[in-house]
C-alpha cells in the first residue's frame, strides 16, 4: 500500500503540469494575465486589438507601419521545472516576399526561433502552436518574444499563450500561511 501511495505522489509530481504563466490579452492591455515578470515590452507598431480572435475579444497583433515592425517581449520564471512547454495561438496576414512573423523563445540569454510565418503561409487562420522549451535552458529569466517584419498591410497575431511547467525541482521552500 506504501509503495503504490508513493508511486502515484511521483507520477502525479512529475506528470502534472503546473501554470506558470497565461495571457488571452482580455484586459485589453499589455498588462494582462498572470505568472509574468513584468508587462509587455513593446517596440514598433505592437497593439492589442479586438479583431478575429479565436478565443475572447483582444488580440495582440503587430502591424505595418512606417518603421514595418514589431517586437513583443514578456517574460516568466520556469527555472523550478525539470520541463517547460510554450503554447500559443498565431496567424498572419497580407505578408509579402520578404516579410515574416516569428515567434521565439528566450532562456534568459538567446532567442531560439519556434515558429516562422511567412507567404504563401499568411491565411489569417489561428492555429494553435506547442512547444517544449526544456531543450533550449529554463531560466528565472525566460521568455517569449514576437516579432512581425513587413512594410505595408503586413499584419502578425498572438493569442491564448499558455506557459506550463512539470516537475518541480527540489522541495517547496514557500513558507506556509498560518491563520490564527
Amino acid at each position: 500500500v506504501f509503495f503504490g501511495l508513493f508511486l502515484v505522489m511521483f507520477l502525479i509530481a512529475f506528470v502534472s503540469a503546473d501554470q506558470i504563466s497565461d495571457d488571452d490579452f482580455e484586459c485589453d492591455g499589455f498588462n494582462c494575465g498572470s505568472g509574468w515578470l513584468g508587462d509587455w515590452s513593446v517596440s514598433g507598431d505592437c497593439i492589442i486589438t479586438g479583431l478575429g480572435t479565436p478565443i475572447g475579444s483582444y488580440h495582440m497583433r503587430g502591424q505595418e507601419s512606417a518603421a514595418g515592425t514589431c517586437i513583443a517581449d514578456r517574460n516568466f520564471n520556469n527555472s523550478i521545472y525539470y520541463s517547460s512547454n510554450v503554447t500559443f495561438w498565431a496567424k498572419a496576414a497580407l505578408l509579402e516576399t520578404g516579410d515574416y512573423c516569428r515567434y521565439y523563445y528566450y532562456d534568459g540569454s538567446a532567442y531560439t526561433l519556434l515558429l516562422e510565418i511567412t507567404a504563401p503561409g499568411d491565411d489569417n487562420t489561428y492555429r494553435e502552436y506547442s512547444y517544449n522549451v526544456t531543450q533550449y535552458g529554463l531560466s528565472n529569466n525566460a521568455g517569449i518574444r514576437m516579432r512581425q517584419f513587413g512594410v505595408g498591410s503586413d499584419n502578425c497575431f498572438i493569442d491564448d499563450i499558455n506557459i506550463t511547467g512539470s516537475g518541480l525541482i527540489g522541495p517547496d521552500t514557500t513558507n506556509p500561511v498560518i491563520n490564527s
